[in-house]
């Protein structure tokens, strides 16, 4: 049995594959994995760095997500697909700007790198980039439009990964407020340069890129001591990614609109 997918092409796909809601919830526990183990091995005292902690947990969800690939058949469903003829235009101006923001935030200090060694971050970091984006861009996209909007399915699922994005012991109420803003912002963006490019792993590789630079020092922890420079910093990047995402979809809208049809 087919799947009519927004490019009216028809993919074939497995018994499980006709079930979108149930592969999403599936998706939904293998992206609880890394955090499982994480509480498990660091047991609440553990001094490594949270990544180090979490590395055993991003390899079984990795393996588990494509199984959940092969299963149901849906590699392009979720894009994992070449990207189409002039992609990387579209990623020029974030990847500029977030390496931009590495430099400065390094220089002024705004938060420490993690202290896994580089290798071992990135690594890592490939590991978190491909699972939230198969999970989030891939799965959960996929299967809320079958019953939502384009649009719509974009802003639940960038709801969704910016709430798992919070949650941190002892975090106060402005800095949730201000983690989901930036968080949704930058997922409104990821799923834009997925419709515009046509493709999940170019967007795989821009997550990455942007995690590294932040983690390796390029984040901005808003605590008392934060300069105005750092707030601006982060307004001007959560108004870059909202705003550059938005304008992508109503281009790739208005270039080659297209129906979803729910999937049986």
């Amino acid at each position: 049995m087919g799947v009519s997918i927004a490019s009216d092409q028809t993919v074939t796909v497995s018994r499980l594959g006709r079930h979108p809601w149930l592969v999403a919830l599936i998706a939904i526990v293998i992206q609880l994995v890394p955090t499982l183990v994480y509480f498990a091995r660091a047991d609440g005292e553990s001094q490594r760095s949270v990544l180090a902690d979490m590395w055993p947990g991003l390899v079984i969800a990795a393996v588990l997500l494509i199984v959940l690939v092969l299963a149901t058949g849906w590699a392009r469903l979720v894009g994992l697909v070449p990207p189409r003829a002039g992609w990387w235009k579209w990623y020029v101006l974030p990847v500029v700007w977030v390496t931009v923001l590495a430099v400065v935030g390094r220089v002024a200090g705004w938060s420490e790198s993690d202290s896994m060694p580089l290798v071992g971050l990135v690594a890592v970091l490939l590991l978190v980039a491909f699972n939230e984006e198969l999970v989030f861009r891939g799965f959960l996209l996929r299967s809320f439009r079958t019953r939502l909007s384009l649009v719509g399915a974009i802003v639940a699922v960038s709801v969704l990964f910016a709430l798992l994005h919070t949650g941190t012991p002892g975090e106060s109420a402005v800095s949730i407020g201000v983690t989901v803003a930036a968080v949704f912002s930058l997922a409104l963006l990821q799923a834009a340069l997925l419709l515009a490019g046509g493709s999940l792993i170019p967007v795989i590789v821009f997550h990455f890129w942007w995690d590294l630079m932040i983690f390796s020092g390029g984040g901005i922890d808003l605590d008392a001591d934060a300069t105005p420079l750092a707030w601006v910093a982060l307004i001007a990047t959560t108004t870059m990614s909202l705003g550059y995402g938005s304008y992508m979809l109503w281009r790739t809208q208005s270039q080659s609109p297209t129906t979803t049809t729910p999937a049986h």
